[in-house]
């Protein structure tokens, strides 16, 4: 995918959207990640760390996994000398009455939510429609859409000066709620290595590029790409240029979600 303006495609971390950047520090806010406790979602959860949040919440659906991940991250905060507070909770996102039972906890903790990173999915399988299934398809709808749509209504409907009601995507503006929407790259992880994968097949991307694109994207320096869809692979200073921002400017369906054909605007005329 080619704009006037991008030029550079990275594999690995840079110095722009490093965590460590003043510009991006996070101290005082509370980040959740749903997926944290492995592979992408964990390099966030690093990368927030480092970037001096105040409470890094991360959500998996096996204790024992949470428990590890949780007390790891939180060995890394103390080497680094992070205030950071490590917290997990138990979660499946595709359950109304467990993410209910978690934002409930959260409320009676007097724990308001400020960064959302919307991590974890379910691939599905490769396979026609009918022969995954009507179950298979609702569950996988369950976890990548209403799960999404979960998250998003209950971030909007904290009820906190601080948080400030924050970050859906065309409907809402970037001051009441940021909403950045991001491919992460091509990762090599756990879970790809358990349907046998093996790493030096491909040149893959290094964790830290979406893990710190994320911490850029939570920052004030990505609200001109708010509802708009982009790689973590493209350079964030090329895409602050004038060359790429023009042309988000001049087509507000530019990289955004939707179904192609006829353009609203065309279609009321």
């Amino acid at each position: 995918m080619e704009f006037p303006g991008l030029q550079t495609f990275h594999k690995a971390t840079y110095a722009t959207i490093s965590p460590e950047r003043p510009e991006l520090n996070q101290a005082g806010r509370v980040v959740l990640i749903t997926g944290g406790t492995a592979g992408i979602g964990f390099a966030i959860a690093k990368a927030f760390i480092a970037a001096s949040a105040h409470k890094v919440i991360i959500l998996g659906r096996r204790s024992g996994v949470l428990a590890s991940a949780v007390a790891e991250l939180t060995l890394k905060a103390d080497a680094a000398e992070s205030s950071t507070i490590i917290e997990g909770h138990i979660c499946d996102i595709s359950d109304l009455e467990s993410t209910g039972s978690l934002w409930e906890t959260l409320r009676q903790n007097n724990t308001v939510v400020d960064v959302v990173v919307l991590n974890a999915c379910a691939p599905g399988a490769v396979k026609g429609l009918f022969d995954i299934g009507r179950d298979d398809i609702w569950q996988d709808y369950n976890t990548n859409v209403r799960a999404t749509l979960d998250f998003v209504e209950r971030l909007y409907q904290q009820k906190d000066d601080r948080a400030g009601r924050r970050k859906f995507a065309r409907a809402i503006e970037p001051q009441d709620m940021q909403i950045s929407i991001f491919h992460p790259g091509t990762v090599f992880t756990e879970s790809l290595r358990s349907l046998g994968g093996q790493e030096s097949s491909f040149d893959y991307d290094d964790e830290d590029l979406p893990a710190h694109f994320a911490v850029w994207a939570a920052s004030p320096e990505a609200e001109f790409l708010h509802g708009r869809f982009v790689l973590a692979n493209w350079d964030v200073d090329e895409m602050k240029g004038d060359g790429f921002r023009e042309q988000l400017e001049a087509n507000p369906n530019l990289l955004t979600v939707g179904i192609e054909g006829l353009s609203e605007s065309a279609f009321l005329k």
